[in-house]
């Protein structure tokens, strides 16, 4: 599981990006609390660090606060970062000097329930692809819900442990520390853990060729919306998984 410390730096982040964007737009926190049917004392704990956030309240903050999800996730609420999210991203000319450094301990750990996943190159709002770290969480394939799908394709690298790999069109294959598999992203898919050992995925999420992306945290966030992210985390024991 992510650290207490690192959890705790990202939470400070995201929180000082919802703040500082509240305030731009002159609402107040009881305004924020109103519009996300929470109490003041909820968002005054979100803005200063004291309580994860979950995808759904994330997703729900970026709407109302009208900004891009990543720009929270990167504590980039100033100038072009507050663009709506639908709002399509300035065409760059110059691809040839960006870089972006994830320290250990600056990746942004968001729980979903069925996975942690920690942003990594948050600062780049319109990069092609969007790297991630993900801890898979759940045992069993009943647990997952729908498989998930969203558009481009994806990569994933197993770093820990062992996982297997669902999809709607082959049988499901188990993957071990080394191996890796990519695949199209529209076609539905799940992951489970494989026994009680921590299991660790590196996910890289791809654009199709002349998609325009400015948010990659998206495919994500689709994934938790679709599995529950507010539920509990279930670490149950390890069952027969479903043929």
């Amino acid at each position: 599981m992510i650290g207490e410390q690192e959890l705790g730096s990202a939470q400070l982040r995201i929180g000082r990006a919802i703040r500082n964007r509240r305030k731009e737009l002159g609402l107040s926190l009881e305004q924020l609390a109103a519009e996300l049917g929470v109490a003041m004392s909820t968002v005054s704990k979100l803005e200063n660090g004291l309580v994860a956030i979950t995808f759904e309240r994330l997703d729900a903050i970026s709407k109302i606060l009208k900004v891009d999800m990543a720009a929270l996730l990167s504590d980039q609420t100033k100038g072009s970062a507050t663009a709506p999210a639908n709002t399509a991203p300035p065409v760059r000319k110059n691809f040839g000097t960006r870089r972006s450094i994830t320290r250990s301990d600056a990746a942004v750990p968001v729980e979903g329930g069925v996975y942690t996943l920690s942003f990594h190159a948050t600062d780049l709002l319109d990069k092609r692809v969007q790297p991630a770290i993900a801890e898979i969480h759940i045992t069993d394939i009943a647990d997952y819900g729908p498989y998930t799908h969203h558009s481009g394709e994806e990569f994933n690298y197993v770093m820990s442990g062992e996982v297997e790999f669902y999809t709607d069109v082959y049988a499901p294959v188990r993957l071990k520390a080394g191996d890796s598999v990519y695949f199209d992203a529209e076609m539905g898919h799940a992951h489970i853990r494989i026994g009680d050992e921590k299991c660790v995925m590196m996910v890289v999420l791809i654009a199709r060729s002349g998609e325009s992306i400015k948010n990659n945290t998206a495919p994500i966030l689709e994934i938790a919306r679709a599995h529950g992210h507010d539920r509990p985390i279930k670490h149950t024991p390890l069952k027969r998984a479903r043929a």
